[in-house]
């Protein structure tokens, strides 16, 4: 059961776009990773490195304001038993299809019970330099993508549209989005938690694993449960969601595997540290920014402004022929060394 979805960034609406630099999320990814490939890329350079490059050469994403990278993980049920290395082709396959000419980074991991591949890429295509764009109706066509690969490898798919028993209550706004083809916030959440009953075994660790995907958990009471959307200001209780999501029928689920312990059922999805999956997108970037601040506090605030204003002639009086060359040359590299 593959479950295609955006990391989510408070600061910015879009489907998993970052303003902020890429390095302290592709640090991460791949120390912590089971296998690494890229697309587009020399996996013997800096992969931050390359995607501020090409930035650079097309004039693109210069301001604060303007996305640098987009970040998505592509999860897979721990029912399905896939190894690593199959995740990763798959997720190869559809960053292939849907990203075509942009740098890209996959980094699988396996340290949880359910195998995941994270995808971070770069927000301005190599080829031409346009700006990636997702719209609500091209994100679903990525997760129906996710669904027919699985359906051919005989894995389980997401029936994200498929009501519950008991209908989620849907605004016309929501209506309207899944009309054009688009997956409404209710759709998503109902999406995630599904994926948490089939990976987890308790009521903490639902909720960490609800927490790596910016889903949190309002209210967590004996008889009540509420999950807030990240990119919704209120929460929304259980039993709007569905029978399936109040806090009763949570704990009836795992209940049903609590004497499993020693069999087939599912295994405790483990506790979360600082450097676990747990961590939400949003620490990576607060804890390595605070890194890159202090750093910067110990050079000489002077000097940095002049290299900045150096790099930006520099870049203007550079030869247009020898960055042509230059691109051209990396584009051949990287599309025939594969």
């Amino acid at each position: 059961m593959p479950i295609f979805k955006a990391a989510e960034s408070k600061k910015c609406k879009g489907k998993g776009g970052f303003k902020t630099s890429p390095r302290p999320t592709l640090t991460y990814i791949t120390q912590k990773a089971y296998m690494v490939s890229s697309i587009m890329l020399n996996d013997k350079t800096d992969y931050a490195k390359q995607f501020r490059m090409t930035a650079d050469m097309f004039g693109k994403a210069q301001s604060k304001n303007s996305r640098k990278f987009y970040h998505f993980i592509h999860s897979f049920s721990p029912e399905d038993n896939i190894s690593p290395e199959k995740a990763h082709a798959l997720t190869e396959e559809l960053c292939k299809k849907f990203f075509p000419h942009s740098e890209i980074v996959i980094a699988t991991h396996n340290d949880r019970r359910h195998i995941h591949s994270h995808i971070v890429i770069n927000s301005v295509n190599f080829d031409n330099g346009k700006m990636l764009q997702i719209s609500p109706k091209r994100y679903t066509e990525i997760k129906y993508f996710s669904n027919e690969i699985a359906a051919r490898e005989n894995l389980t798919v997401v029936n994200f549209r498929k009501p519950t028993k008991e209908a989620v209550r849907q605004s016309q706004a929501e209506r309207q989005i899944i009309l054009r083809g688009g997956t409404s916030w209710k759709q998503e959440l109902t999406e995630v938690i599904d994926l948490a009953l089939k990976s987890v075994s308790c009521i903490e660790d639902f909720e960490r694993f609800l927490k790596q995907y910016g889903i949190v958990l309002t209210r967590n009471t004996e008889k009540t449960i509420a999950y807030k959307h990240p990119q919704k200001a209120k929460a929304i209780r259980g039993e709007k969601l569905g029978a399936k999501y109040t806090k009763g029928a949570i704990l009836s689920e795992f209940n049903k595997f609590a004497d499993r312990s020693n069999g087939g059922g599912r295994k405790d999805f483990g506790g979360y540290g600082q450097d676990d999956l747990g961590i939400t997108d949003a620490d990576i970037q607060a804890g390595f920014i605070d890194q890159e601040i202090k750093r910067r506090s110990r050079q000489n605030e002077r000097a940095v402004r002049e290299q900045q204003e150096l790099d930006r002639r520099n870049r203007e009086l550079e030869a247009e022929a020898e960055r042509e060359r230059e691109r051209q040359e990396r584009f051949r590299r990287n599309r025939y060394s594969r």
